[in-house]
């Protein structure tokens, strides 16, 4: 009996490698996930005990839509001749198809199971933001002269890892919901403290204006339901101070100043950042750089709205628009869109693009009908996240196809052990 309740985590065990993986570009690898032992954990497993799976499964929407994302853009791909030159982009795709198979599919999913993977998971994500403070605190001190805070978010912060700030930030605040809202609880309060305090930290320094925005939503959320039960006023103090500390930290950080007065159509002329001694401390008012790229975005798709062009050849032409634009920044550093939703339409046309919306809607509808709040944030994360990010670095695929089938798993399991009831903000 001992040997098959151990037996029983070994696959949850798998599937936490491969998500502490998206931390870890030695793992989540630049260009093709399958390298990645951590992220081919899974897959191991799956065909050294395919009995452990429920295959008929596949039938299920939460399964059958994402294979249909990628086999549509590979058939696609086949079809128009250009099989070899999107095959990278094929490979980075391939968690979608094969994350919400095997996971939906496994068959003993229990909350003690789904438990381990996201203790694992909020771990790993307060230790990679200690490890990479130290590092930076150590990179500014090597440096010497004045402190920095450009290059400290830019360069210093996560660059022991070479992890991208904006998708470290959306783990971390993966982390911060699952460490106060998953019942039963994953940690105690002690640890449980200790662990938001990194990934506090962590969200801040990273400098994502969406995840500050999310931030703000949920720490008002926890502080108002926290106060209204008088047995938990404690922690609504708690909460209080996290929310005043974001404020001066976005008011007193520079860096963050500027990303947020940039979000409002001024540049912040950080002395670190702007050459120029006569810019240093002003605000400049200037055009916003996502607008820009969407409305180019736009003006390619509106050329032949219905066609695949592939994602090599519609970066070509995007390209070639920023040239004759005259937006040289863009044409020589590659921008893509920023927004996920204009990169689906304008790499694989408008089938791709509601491929990618009904596999948003079905994790949407399964959290509200079920009443899981978990799954909830973390489908809003997702769909907003896709307004001013296109989410497909290696790193970033893994992490949503991973927790979007993790996520369909925990709205399975919700009720279980609450009555159907929401988890509350604490």
């Amino acid at each position: 009996m001992a040997r098959r309740n151990i037996h029983e985590f070994v696959f949850p065990a798998l599937v936490a490698a491969a998500a502490v993986g998206v931390f870890f570009p030695v793992f989540a690898g630049k260009r093709v996930w399958i390298p990645s032992l951590a992220g081919a954990a899974p897959v191991v497993y799956a065909l050294w005990r395919p009995r452990d799976f429920d295959w008929k499964r596949i039938r299920r929407p939460e399964v059958w839509i994402p294979l249909c994302l990628v086999l549509f853009y590979a058939a696609a791909s086949l079809w128009t001749g250009r099989a070899e030159e999107e095959r990278p982009f094929i490979e980075r795709l391939a968690p979608y198809a094969l994350y919400p198979l095997l996971i939906i599919s496994y068959r003993r999913w229990n909350r003690q199971a789904l438990r381990l993977v996201f203790r694992i998971f909020t771990l790993t994500a307060a230790f990679t933001v200690a490890a990479a403070l130290i590092y930076a605190l150590w990179r500014q001190r090597q440096s010497g002269g004045d402190w920095n805070w450009y290059f400290f978010y830019r360069y210093d912060f996560w660059e022991i890892f070479r992890q991208h700030p904006v998708y470290a930030s959306y783990f971390l605040l993966t982390a911060w919901w699952l460490t106060f809202l998953y019942r039963p609880p994953l940690w105690k309060d002690s640890v449980k403290y200790v662990i938001a305090f990194f990934l506090f930290t962590g969200i801040i320094l990273s400098g994502s204006r969406t995840v500050y925005l999310l931030l703000g939503l949920t720490l008002a959320g926890q502080f108002i339901f926290a106060l209204r039960n008088r047995s938990e006023r404690r922690r609504a103090i708690l909460f209080l101070f996290f929310l005043v500390i974001s404020v001066t930290a976005a008011w007193r950080i520079p860096i963050i100043r500027e990303h947020i007065y940039r979000t409002f159509g001024v540049e912040y002329a950080y002395r670190y950042f702007v050459p120029s001694a006569r810019e240093r401390g002003k605000k400049v008012k200037k055009r916003s750089m996502r607008p820009v790229l969407w409305n180019t975005a736009l003006e390619t798709i509106r050329e032949d709205p219905w066609v695949y062009r592939g994602r090599t050849r519609a970066l070509e032409r995007l390209r070639e628009k920023y040239r004759t634009k005259g937006y040289d920044l863009f044409f020589r550093q590659h921008y893509n869109p920023h927004n996920t939703y204009l990169s689906l339409w304008l790499y694989g046309g408008p089938f791709w693009l509601v491929c990618y919306l009904a596999l948003l809607g079905v994790l949407w509808y399964k959290a509200l009908r079920r009443k899981a709040l978990l799954a909830a944030l973390f489908a809003f994360m997702w769909t907003l996240a896709g307004v001013t990010e296109t989410l497909f670095l290696s790193r970033g695929i893994i992490f949503f196809a991973l927790f979007y089938a993790l996520m369909n798993v925990y709205a399975d399991l919700s009720g279980d052990e609450e009555g159907g009831r929401t988890p509350r903000f604490s």
